[in-house]
């Protein structure tokens, strides 16, 4: 993260604005490669293009092993802070509402729980 956005980089004081400048860049280093020669972090090709299963393996361990958050309110981890902002800013410039607003204006009962909605999880 310190590479993309800077060795001062403090995922609690991220703004927006410094997010997406800091994605623009990440992205244009991305799209310069050749997708048959990008690497993912350590992960180095072979001879013939490919990856290392055991690598691809390790790399989806890691990644499942711990869950960024388990479902809830005020359980977004601290690296996604900036997405999640993203995401509530173009809520709200796309006009768009949940489903207890939707329920609400239609006078019906909201949802208490994240469980109400989906019992099924």
């Amino acid at each position: 993260m310190k590479r993309v956005f800077g060795a001062d980089y403090d995922p609690n004081t991220l703004t927006v604005a410094q997010f997406a400048a800091g994605a623009r860049k990440w992205a244009k280093g991305v799209i310069s490669v050749e997708p048959s020669q990008r690497t993912f972090g350590e992960i180095k090709r072979q001879v013939d293009g490919s990856f290392m299963a055991v690598d691809l393996i390790n790399l989806i361990n890691i990644a499942t092993g711990f869950p960024g958050a388990a479902f809830g309110a005020k359980s977004t981890p601290l690296v996604m802070k900036a997405t999640e902002l993203l995401g509530i800013e173009s809520q709200c410039n796309w006009d768009i509402a949940t489903l207890n607003e939707v329920q609400a204006k239609f006078n019906l009962t909201t949802n208490k729980t994240f469980r109400k909605v989906f019992p099924f999880i």
